[in-house]
């Protein structure tokens, strides 16, 4: 760094410092503070410029990354490097000019698939195609190549697992390659949920987990064919396996895997009316798309089980209202995804991840048949944010639930052409936002002719511990 003397003589003495000294000290603000810095003076302004430290806590944090140091034995990479990197990084995705391209092969059919951390894992339909639900034994995962890792053997078994036989047949699986982290749901015929917790590397029981597999008891029925799990898929959120599905109904489990215990539970009763999607915003909130009325986000806290076992009801943190419609409209699907939750993004061996709070929520809306379709994006902190100042406000989380369900209805709250929504259980002021408190400003709304579709994130710079 080259700083010119003679612009020291006519400022404030904290820029008598020594330079090292002064970057060490600014270097414990955040990245916008720095940039606020710069605005002091021309003096500051060259100062925070000319340092490559300075400079590379700016750019990592306009980029939403986290600074992550490497231990995977390989020469450390100075400031200069990493500044150097993270800005080839931030062109080449602009342009989408990538380094390299190269084919992996992954054959066979695809029942589900995971992008999870830098890995591709799916499963495959077994012999028997007509099995309902549908059920596969197989499983493959494959590490994807990055800029940091390039691998110019792509059948390297190190970077490849293959199971041609599970031992079970599986109806869904999700992934967290920095826990060597696979979850498997068993598929059965009565209803019951077997999910098994296993090692991604060695398909053994994982050694965090104190029960293997996470079980429940199916539901009472005299038609063992409303029984039968349908629509199901897995999110695992750190210590967190949750699991939504259909079962006469829409129902919602979730476990702390580490301990075994069911930690939250919701059935078609207990579930906000036309729920229709669910995505995680912590290891303790999660996040429903509700397509009833005018259309929804509901958001949730999970609570403690108690000590005897008792699995305590989710608290209903806050309703964020979609935009009013106009008469004889309505909305029909609401789906929702975001890139997955890594318990341990340092373990991906990059120079900088990103932080798990700074995920964003891609939600895509379908209003009737004959209307375009839309695309709304939310930041997963700004859900997180609406969830502490609730908290602030109230102290506890229950202290929020809805107690009265008297049928209620307001013109202020949905629109009076909707005969369906006049018997909504009763919402008060602490527990709803209206569009226009929240919407207009902390969303991105974009009008998109889209049919449904599988969506899935781009893992720019995923890596992760080798497989075998």
């Amino acid at each position: 760094m080259v700083i010119n003397p003679h612009s020291f003589t006519k400022c404030p003495k904290i820029l008598s410092m020594p330079p090292e000294i002064l970057i060490h000290i600014l270097s414990y603000l955040e990245w916008y503070q720095l940039v606020s810095v710069q605005a002091v003076s021309h003096t500051f302004r060259e100062f925070v410029r000319s340092s490559v430290e300075l400079r590379y806590i700016i750019e990592l944090g306009a980029d939403k990354l986290v600074h992550n140091d490497l231990h995977d034995g390989s020469a450390p990479l100075t400031t200069q490097d990493r500044l150097n990197l993270l800005l080839d990084r931030r062109r080449r995705w602009r342009m989408l000019d990538w380094t390299n391209r190269t084919t992996i092969p992954l054959p066979g059919s695809c029942q589900a698939y995971e992008l999870v951390g830098g890995v591709f894992a799916k499963s495959m339909r077994g012999v028997f195609e007509d099995m309902w639900p549908p059920a596969s034994r197989h499983f493959i995962a494959a590490r994807l190549p990055t800029r940091n890792y390039l691998n110019s053997d792509n059948s390297d078994d190190s970077n490849r697992i293959i199971r041609e036989d599970l031992g079970i047949w599986t109806r869904d699986f999700a992934i967290d390659p920095t826990q060597d982290l696979l979850v498997l749901l068993e598929v059965n015929l009565i209803g019951w949920i077997r999910i098994h917790v296993r090692t991604l590397s060695t398909l053994e029981i994982h050694p965090t987990a104190t029960k293997s597999p996470l079980t429940s008891d199916p539901l009472p029925s005299d038609n063992p064919q409303e029984l039968q799990i349908s629509n199901c898929f897995l999110q695992i959120v750190g210590d967190t396996v949750g699991m939504f599905y259909w079962q006469s109904g829409h129902c919602l489990r979730v476990w702390n895997w580490h301990t075994g215990n069911m930690i939250a539970y919701q059935n078609e009763m207990d579930l906000p009316m036309g729920c229709w999607d669910l995505t995680f915003l912590s290891t303790r909130a999660y996040m429903i798309t509700c397509a009833g009325e005018v259309g929804s986000l509901d958001l949730y806290a999970i609570n403690e089980t108690s000590l005897d076992g008792t699995v305590q009801p989710p608290t209903q943190v806050l309703r964020l209202r979609l935009p009013e419609l106009r008469p004889h409209r309505h909305l029909r699907t609401i789906s929702t995804h975001s890139a997955p939750y890594l318990a341990r993004p340092e373990a991906l061996e990059n120079p900088f991840v990103q932080h798990q709070d700074d995920r964003i929520h891609v939600v895509q809306l379908l209003y009737g048949d004959l209307m375009p379709g839309y695309t709304m994006y939310v930041k997963n902190e700004y859900l997180l944010s609406l969830m502490d100042q609730m908290r602030e406000q109230r102290g506890v989380y229950h202290e929020l639930q809805v107690q009265d369900t008297t049928p209620y209805y307001s013109p202020e709250l949905v629109h009076s052409d909707a005969p369906e929504n006049r018997h909504l259980p009763l919402i008060n002021n602490y527990q709803y936002l209206a569009w226009e408190d929240w919407g207009p400003s902390n969303t991105r709304f974009l009008q998109q002719d889209l049919r449904f579709q599988w969506l899935r994130y781009a893992s720019q710079m995923g890596s992760w511990p080798r497989l075998r």
